[in-house]
Formats: structure tokens, sequence, C-alpha cells
């Protein structure tokens, strides 16, 4: 009975033993992979969807100081330089802004509110570069943290020229508008409505890749839960081992016990019959 009972420990512990031994395997391979290095990628492309443009309300871009020289200065600045002269082109025929002159007609003896609007006024390339290369290095300071390589300047110049693009198919249209339209907009007011946009994409460009960050940190967790189940396996695994060995010992010194006392009662029928014959 004890023979049975022991066999079938044996057999059930040895089933153990391998469940925990492919457990710990997994648990290792698994919190390994959830430490794996992942790639820095490259910042976004950025693209603005200009059909959403809509009459702008911000208020003009207005021009800062130089920003510290880097080594892209100059190719950005001559990406600017290139396209200041198509969006003066623009400028020129949708209007900066609208002012509004409000007179005294004696006639009617009435105050009367005249608008018009400013077609003259043209970029300082110069001063709009220096706001261009700050803007878009306050930009690229959003991403540093989360991507391996930012320059968003190419992603900005396209993006600017397919606005500037934009803006003069419909320049007739807004040209033939009057000042109060409320469908019309200016040339200062859509440039500032342009960086608002590409600041925005910018900004959602930095939340995803801060949310794939958060995402990495729980992996890690999740890697970490999983490399302390494996030590928990592995030493489980060791102790069943360790029982299995005294199990076996147990066995072993159990037939030896029995070998020994089967010899012992053979000698002592031999030993009384050897005495008869003598």
């Amino acid at each position: 009975m004890e023979k049975a009972f022991l066999k079938i420990a044996r057999y059930a512990l040895t089933g153990v033993i391998a469940l925990s031994l492919v457990l710990t395997v997994v648990a290792v391979a698994y919190g390994a992979f959830q430490f794996l290095p992942s790639s820095q990628p490259k910042a976004p492309k950025i693209v603005i969807k200009l059909k959403d443009m809509t009459t702008p309300k911000t208020s003009p871009a207005t021009e800062s100081a130089p920003a510290p020289s880097s080594g892209n200065e100059s190719g950005a600045t001559k990406q600017c330089e290139a396209v200041v002269p198509k969006m003066n082109n623009v400028a020129k025929q949708i209007g900066w802004e609208k002012k509004t002159e409000t007179n005294f007609n004696s006639t009617t003896m009435q105050v009367e509110t005249k608008s018009t609007a400013d077609y003259n006024e043209s970029l300082n390339a110069s001063r709009y570069c220096n706001f261009t290369r700050s803007f878009i290095e306050e930009q690229n300071s959003k991403l540093a943290p989360y991507f391996k390589q930012t320059d968003l300047r190419d992603s900005y110049f396209e993006n600017l020229d397919a606005f500037m693009d934009e803006m003069a198919t419909d320049a007739q249209r807004d040209h033939a508008l009057q000042p109060d339209d409320a469908s019309r907009y200016y040339f200062a007011a859509s440039l500032g409505w342009f960086n608002d946009q590409f600041s925005r994409a910018v900004d959602e460009a930095r939340d995803g890749a801060s949310l794939k960050e958060a995402h990495q940190a729980v992996a890690k967790d999740r890697g970490k839960a999983a490399l302390y189940l494996a030590g928990t396996s592995f030493g489980f695994f060791f102790a069943c081992c360790l029982i299995l060995v005294f199990m076996r010992i147990e066995v072993d010194a159990r037939e030896l016990v029995e070998a020994v006392r089967t010899l012992e009662n053979k000698e002592q029928r031999v030993l009384p019959n050897s005495a008869e014959k003598v």
C-alpha cells in the first residue's frame, strides 16, 4: 500500500515539476520581452487639413526676437525666404486686415462707419523668418523628449506652401467679398490660424507619443510581475525536485531494507537445515 502511494505521489509530483518548469520558462520569456528596448522613431510628419479652414478669429502672427542659432538655421532661412514672395503675392490679393473709419455725415446728421481692406502691407522677410525659426524650434522642443530626431522645418514649410496655394485659389473669391462679410478672411489672421493648427497637430503628436510611453511603462510593470512569478515558480520547481529526490531516497531505502530482510530470512532457513544434516 505504501509503495503504491509513493509511486502515485512521485508521478503527480513529476507532473507538477513539469508544469512549474514550463511556467518558469514562459514567465521569463514574457517578462524579458516586455523589457526589450523599443526603437525611438523619428518625429512624425505633420499634415494640416486645409479644408477645415474657417474664417480665422485668431490674432495675427507677431514677430519675435531671433531664436538662438543652430546648425539648421541657414537652411530654415532659405526655405522661409523662398516662400515669402508667394505669401506677399497672396496677401496683396486678399488683404491684410479690415480697417474701419467712422465719419460724421453733415447731410444726414448721422455717424457713418465705413470699412475698407488693407492691401498694401507686406512681410519683412528677415523679421518674419526669425519668428518662423523661433516658432519651429518651439514645436521641436515639444517632441524632442519622445522622438530620436526632431526637425519639423520641412513639415512646416511644406504645409505652409500648400496653405499659400489654397489661399491663392480662394483669393479672387475673397477679394470680391465686402470687408464686413463674415465669410471673408484676411492674410494676417489666416497666417495666425495656420500656426495655431500646426501647433495643435504637434500637440496631438506629442500626446500620442506620451501615451505610447505610458503604455511602455505599463508593459515594464507587467514584465516585472512576470519575472517575480518566474522566480516564485522556479523556487517551487526546485523545492519539488528536492521532495522528489527525498521520495526516491525513501523508496530506495525501503527496497534496500526489504532486500536485507529477505536475505536474512533466507540465511535463517539455510542454517537450521545445515545443523540437522550435521
